[in-house]
């Protein structure tokens, strides 16, 4: 059994939103030939031939997605002995910083495997069938969350921060998709999958209100959290006190179906003249019930601190300070202890399921191929991913080639609400096997650590498949 503190869960939180870390979908591929996921960016797309995965390596991803990177927190030093300095150095211009903040910093991550995904050509069309296994993580903080760590009291007759949906969310679940695509003539193709969702853990936590009002002679701090918590066998550790049990940690027992949901996902794709096809699809229409969810919030939400009184000194080694109230030490304990309290979690007494929509995903494309060269075609296409924490949108451009029979390429530039990407992708195609990788962000400058430096966004999509048949 692993034991969970509370304690630690906040430390994981603020570690998170210092370094950063939605099933996202490989869009570079969504106008690439002869690529046997098509069907996992639009149901009604149709490969040349049937496949099976190499079990485990069939479909890999893994990425994240955010709109601030290092050089958002990092500056040069003025100290010849550091190349760098954070954003919290008194030689970083407070405005200078602010003024290259969103208003929202958003942080999306994502890891999703298929250890077994298979389609064959029967029953008039195209037929598949997935397992694919998803975490999904997704956090904002506002603006004002870094303009009070910056500049507290900036004011000498006191500042007031009002800090709104500070959240931290992640899924974690399992799909089994079962999907079928036909031409319905020689122009138009409809798909549609329909999804089984199997929940593993999920945790929505957010402080929907934080007031900080900061003067000279006094300090008010008034704070509104809550936290859901929706997994099997979670075993609670609470302390009792005078507002009720408040949540000190949990161990996850017995491992086993958190909940379970059902969703459909439509596609379609039409060709309105020779060579410009339209095509949209609508991914994830369902829901997740989760058998039962432990709801937690703060009750004690205001804290006052007026400074320390009658504050005392010893200079004599037989005066023991922890038996005055008024010293130092026991007063900053006192301080501790009510900001904490202001942190605790009590957990409601009524225990019971929720139902969890899930995120939905459009996808709008258009493309057309040369008349010159029916190898080459060039793409557009409109993502948008609505989500309770971070909806956003990108719409990207991509040209795409098939020089020799069993080898294709596709390059794409995105804008989104995350900025600039560049994507790519290779997919190897001879008879009998598949192997693409690719991704939809490329960074092109890093840190010695390998990070992003202009927005911590990156991914990387592989597979191998054996194929076989032709359509």
């Amino acid at each position: 059994m692993n034991r969970i503190n509370i304690k630690y869960l906040a430390v994981i939180f603020f570690v998170t939103i210092s370094s950063t870390l939605t099933a996202q979908q490989f869009r570079s591929s969504y106008f690439l030939n002869e690529f046997i996921y098509s069907h996992n960016v639009n149901p009604a797309f149709m490969p040349g031939r049937g496949y099976v995965s190499f079990p485990g390596l069939g479909h890999f991803a893994m990425g994240v997605q955010s709109n601030v990177g290092l050089s958002t927190f990092l500056f040069p030093s003025p100290d010849p002995n550091y190349a760098l300095t954070t954003f919290m150095s008194s030689t970083v211009d407070a405005d200078q910083f602010l003024k290259g903040l969103p208003d929202n910093s958003i942080i999306n991550m994502h890891l999703n495997m298929t250890p077994l995904s298979f389609g064959f050509y029967s029953w008039g069309g195209f037929n598949t069938f997935s397992l694919t296994v998803n975490s999904n993580s997704m956090l904002n903080i506002p603006k004002e969350f870094f303009d009070f760590v910056k500049n507290g009291t900036s004011s000498f007759d006191g500042t007031v921060y009002h800090m709104e949906d500070v959240s931290i969310n992640t899924n974690n679940y399992a799909t089994l998709s079962f999907g079928h695509a036909r031409e319905i003539n020689e122009r138009l193709s409809l798909g549609v999958k329909l999804n089984a969702y199997l929940g593993v853990a999920a945790v929505d936590a957010r402080i929907s209100q934080l007031r900080v009002s900061m003067s000279p002679d006094m300090w008010e701090i008034v704070s509104e959290a809550e936290m859901n918590i929706s997994a099997s066998g979670v075993i609670l550790e609470t302390e009792a006190d005078e507002l009720g049990n408040s949540l000190s940690g949990f161990d996850m027992g017995t491992s086993g179906l958190g909940g379970s949901g059902f969703g459909i996902s439509l596609g379609a794709a039409y060709e309105v003249m020779d060579g410009l096809v339209v095509s949209a699809a609508l991914f994830d229409l369902g829901y997740i019930s989760w058998n039962s969810t432990i709801k937690a919030n703060t009750r004690s939400n205001r804290f006052v601190f007026t400074g320390f009184e009658d504050l005392s000194f010893f200079d004599d080694e037989d005066n023991d300070e922890e038996d005055d109230p008024n010293s130092l030490s026991n007063q900053l304990d006192d301080l501790t202890d009510d900001l904490m309290q202001l942190t605790k979690m009590y957990v409601n007494p009524d225990e019971s399921g929720v139902r969890q929509s899930m995120p939905v995903t459009l996808n709008v494309g258009v493309e057309y191929k040369m008349p010159f060269y029916d190898r080459l075609s060039v793409g557009f296409l409109s993502h948008s991913r609505f989500n309770q924490v971070n909806p956003w949108t990108e719409g990207r451009f991509s040209a795409n080639i098939t020089p020799v029979d069993f080898l294709s390429f596709s390059l794409s530039y995105g804008v989104s609400t995350f900025g600039q990407s560049l994507g790519w992708m290779l997919n190897l195609h001879p008879q009998g096997f598949n192997f693409f990788v690719g991704s939809d962000n490329m960074f092109t400058r890093v840190s010695p650590q390998f990070i992003p430096v202009e927005r911590m966004s990156a991914n990387i999509y592989m597979g191998m498949n054996i194929t076989f048949g032709r359509r």
